[in-house]
């Protein structure tokens, strides 16, 4: 049951946020397994994967940071209130 107080909407974009955030990390999980298909095929040289693994973490770190943050204020939203 939602707190008294904690408007809706908040919590629908907060929820939101977060189903988004789970997408682009299941996206980011297909890219590299992609990734690795195509280095198993020889289309992708060793230098290249290197930097595409490199970008992936870069932008997965990004993303689960900001799960990380979604996942805590779904459990603080009164928080979140007072800092808008």
């Amino acid at each position: 049951m939602p707190e008294s107080g904690i408007p809706s909407k908040l919590i629908e974009s907060i929820e939101n946020d977060t189903a988004t955030l789970l997408s682009a990390r299941d996206a980011l999980v297909r890219f590299e397994l992609f990734i690795r298909a195509q280095r198993r095929r020889g289309y992708i040289d060793d230098i290249d994967l290197a930097n595409l693994e490199r970008d992936i973490a870069i932008v997965g770190a990004g993303v689960n940071r900001k799960l990380d943050y979604t996942r805590w204020a779904r459990g603080n939203p009164k928080e979140v209130m007072g800092s808008n």
